[in-house]
């Protein structure tokens, strides 16, 4: 019989590798050890619902989550809290999916049904989960550090979810339901704040709009919009679309940016294909105020994703600017030699500019000449009269907005008496 045995033992072991759907390698490594190639936890603590529901503080629950591609057997794998928590877990967490510890019974979350339960309680001023494999290896902790939870409600009841189950058990890895995206309900028929047996409300894309515009403008002048649009969430946020509702009385011009945008009539929409985690990138629209433009000027940009987000609060971005009324703004300058002798002809040089963004009618430049010096020459095409000996006056018509008027002017520097 002993013979037998050890031979059929044999057989069965050269069978093994044609039997097993997952390479051996990767079964041992993610189904056994708690652990994969990639660093991570192949199953990790995924949303604590320390606080219990809104119908009874004692409805707690514990959600687990495998990273993984394929299922993991957690025969023999612990879920303790150091105390009166120490549950000896059994049966196969599916390959991407999620194990469900309800506390005393299924009637914890009526709707959706438990994978296992348990008994204890979790303390409301922190505990210190640790999962251990069935070798005894730590494969992942909640609180870790010890301490106060660090996310969770008591008062609104909104679960402690870990934000990217493929980062580590750290206190900025963890966050509150934002009651935005839930699942399931309390035994009072009351909506969870929290997810069990979905993905985690903090765990999805969270497109997030920001624009910058000058606030105030004058008719006639350069306007630019800068928007910028990041992805603040773990994960990818796929066809993205960006709308920017241009105003009445902008006048565009160009943009640029890392998108293809078009225009049609008001709307200038861009396609941002997906924008990964941290994914960021700017938009500048160029443009002028037009010239019958009043008031405010209110853009307003908006993005969406073809997917569920953490929050749609932050996919609006608006910016106002304040339309002045445009005005002419003449700018005189003279330029002339440092030092000058007594003997000396002296060239200077007059100029006239508007820099204002309308017309400036009737334009006169008086010059009024130094001590000492004759007036000899100018050269212009300017009506040019001299009222007085040191008094120069020029004529210069109506300047247009930008446009410029140059006089040279030549005088004699007299001697002095001896």
């Amino acid at each position: 019989m002993r013979t037998t045995f050890r031979l059929m033992a044999l057989f069965l072991l050269c069978l093994l590798p044609a039997l097993t759907p997952f390479p051996l390698s990767q079964w041992e490594g993610e189904g056994k050890g708690g652990w994969g190639v990639r660093g991570e936890p192949d199953v990790v603590i995924n949303e604590v619902a320390w606080m219990g529901t809104a119908f009874d503080a004692n409805d707690e629950w514990i959600e687990l989550y495998n990273n993984t591609a394929v299922p993991i057997d957690l025969t023999g794998w612990t879920l303790s809290d150091g105390g009166d928590i120490s549950i000896p877990l059994s049966d196969v967490i599916p390959a991407g999916g999620y194990f469900l510890l309800e506390r005393t019974s299924d009637n914890t979350i009526p709707d959706i049904p438990a994978d296992q339960i348990y008994t204890g309680a979790l303390g409301n001023a922190g505990e210190v989960l640790t999962l251990r494999d069935a070798g005894g290896n730590v494969v992942d902790t909640a609180n870790g550090n010890g301490g106060g939870w660090p996310a969770g409600n008591n008062t609104t009841r909104q679960t402690m979810e870990r934000i990217n189950p493929l980062a580590p058990d750290t206190d900025t890895n963890w966050g509150s339901n934002t009651t935005w995206i839930r699942n399931g309900h309390d035994n009072g028929g009351n909506p969870l704040n929290g997810t069990p047996k979905r993905r985690n409300s903090l765990s999805w894309p969270d497109l997030a709009l920001s624009k910058t515009a000058p606030p105030s403008a004058p008719v006639g002048s350069r306007l630019i919009y800068h928007i910028t649009l990041v992805n603040q969430g773990p994960m990818a946020a796929p066809s993205v679309l960006l709308t920017d509702t241009l105003p009445a009385g902008f006048l565009y011009e160009t943009y640029a940016g890392p998108y293809t945008c078009t225009l049609a009539g008001s709307a200038f929409s861009c396609q941002a294909g997906e924008v990964p985690p941290a994914g960021q990138a700017t938009i500048a629209i160029t443009g002028s105020v037009a010239p019958t433009a009043s008031g405010t000027l209110l853009n307003v940009v908006q993005v969406t994703a073809a997917i569920t987000e953490v929050t749609g609060t932050n996919n609006l971005a608006q910016a106002a600017t304040s339309v002045q009324p445009a005005y002419p703004d003449l700018a005189a300058g003279k330029a002339g030699p440092a030092t000058a002798y007594a003997g000396d002809m002296v060239t200077y040089i007059l100029a006239v500019t508007n820099i204002g963004q309308l017309e400036a009618p009737s334009v006169r430049l008086t010059d009024t000449l130094p001590a000492r010096t004759t007036f000899i020459s100018q050269s212009s095409s300017f009506s040019f009269t001299q009222p007085t000996t040191g008094t120069l006056v020029w004529d210069l018509g109506t300047l247009s907005a930008t446009a410029s008027a140059e006089i040279a002017l030549r005088v004699h520097v007299e001697s002095y008496a001896a």
